[in-house]
């Protein structure tokens, strides 16, 4: 199964899979990227292996910091042939892309985190602080985003589901647990 967590910049979308991963052992898996993981494996309980793209060493993780960004689906299908995958980014969560035609191929959710816009913006303005950035914060682009990324649900159909930042660790552990084995599950639609 392929778990996509979307949502805008304070969604929470990071520190759900952060979660995740202090939840189970996990191993850093390194390849395409230099110095740095291309994912994560995760031992879940009665589930096959969970794969986590991205690397998650510093406060901005996932796939946003996977250059180019060519390499993003690339990576989700080889990880997704050996088990499930979880991944996140801001740029993925604007648009369908390459990224929404791989989710039509395999057993996939796309986890819309549903987190309110003033929330969001909060907490990109702590987040600004705690780096010591104090300039005026113009939120604008931020509320754009959050409009874009929401218009996005539709096009995912039943695929699509929305999820509380609170919620969406427990809940990639229920949809990944009670997913059978055999890793990611490719469509037999696929050339």
């Amino acid at each position: 199964m392929l778990i996509n967590v979307r949502g805008t910049s304070g969604a929470g979308k990071t520190t759900v899979v952060r979660a995740l991963m202090a939840q189970c052992s996990h191993k850093a898996i390194y390849g395409v990227l230099p110095r740095l993981p291309e994912a994560y494996e995760l031992t879940l309980p009665r589930c096959d292996p969970v794969f986590v793209i991205g690397p998650y060493l510093t406060p901005c993780g996932g796939c946003d910091r996977i250059q180019p960004f060519a390499l993003v689906p690339q990576l989700i299908e080889k990880y997704a042939r050996q088990g499930h995958v979880v991944f996140e980014g801001l740029l993925m969560s604007t648009f369908y892309g390459a990224i929404g035609k791989l989710m039509e191929m395999w057993d996939s959710v796309v986890m819309f985190l549903d987190t309110p816009l003033e929330l969001c913006i909060e907490r990109v303005e702590a987040r600004r602080r705690a780096a010591g950035n104090f300039r005026p914060f113009n939120p604008k682009l931020l509320a754009q985003k959050y409009a874009t990324i929401a218009r996005q649900k539709d096009k995912f159909g039943a695929r699509a589901m929305s999820v509380s930042d609170s919620d969406a660790t427990a809940t990639i552990m229920r949809l990944l647990q009670h997913t059978p084995d055999s890793g990611g599950h490719l469509r037999d639609h696929r050339p």
